[in-house]
């Protein structure tokens, strides 16, 4: 298997996202990724037999680690990829 990471977003594409330095960053962004991890996996729930998942990463940026939520995939695995892809273009924008 070849998992792949492909990067969703901390929110809806037109919501405003916690900003990385604030002093309330790591709450803000922790509580936003929860809520948007949670709305992914209701209005795109995983097939049972699809290895996929939605995971909460933290990425190294200059001012401190941000997060994202992402869905990590078997790339070798043709309804995982699908999948993947299609929550990519379909992602709410709000």
């Amino acid at each position: 298997m070849s998992y792949e990471i492909m990067n969703i977003g901390p929110v809806p594409t037109e919501e405003n996202a916690a900003q990385v330095g604030r002093p309330d960053y790591e709450e803000q962004s922790r509580r936003e990724c929860r809520v948007f991890k949670n709305m992914l996996e209701r209005l795109h729930p995983i097939p049972s037999d699809c290895p996929a998942t939605l995971v909460v990463k933290s990425f190294p940026h200059e001012f401190g680690s941000y997060r994202e939520v992402c869905v990590r995939y078997d790339a070798d695995d043709a309804a995982a990829t699908t999948y993947a892809f299609a929550l990519e273009g379909d992602t709410p924008v709000n």
